[in-house]
């Protein structure tokens, strides 16, 4: 299966592009392998508002400043550090990675932020 992975020009903008580099490389291997890296937590979709349910926007949590161990199983790895992702509307093994966000737990109850965040999610989805 090949996993191809986008990168939004928001995530470009904010990550330097050898961390960026990095993170894509880990969500190419977790997503064709299954097998999560110490870096990222619970995968889990977003189920609100309506328009992020539609754009089938997810988020990674990932591992900030949490003492994690490959003895925790990734359901229960939690942060509020994320990253929100979507998959291809019409190739579900295409991926883009919208936004690293901090704060995510708060931001995600932001529905202007949400709303933003499924407008990229869209726009990559209508294409691929």
């Amino acid at each position: 299966m090949e996993v191809k992975v986008f990168t939004s020009s928001l995530i470009r903008d904010t990550m330097p592009e050898s961390e960026l580099a990095s993170l894509v490389s880990e969500f190419r291997t977790y997503k064709k392998s299954g097998n999560a890296p110490l870096l990222f937590g619970r995968d889990a979709s977003y189920n609100r508002p309506d328009a992020v349910l539609k754009a089938d926007m997810h988020h990674i949590h990932l591992k900030g400043n949490e003492k994690w161990s490959l003895n925790i199983v990734q359901f229960r790895r939690l942060s509020n550090l994320h990253l929100l992702y979507c998959r291809g509307f019409m190739n579900p093994n295409a991926y883009l990675l919208i936004a690293v966000i901090d704060r995510a737990h708060e931001r995600a109850r932001n529905i202007n932020f949400m709303l933003d965040m499924a407008e990229i999610a869209e726009g990559f989805r209508s294409k691929v």
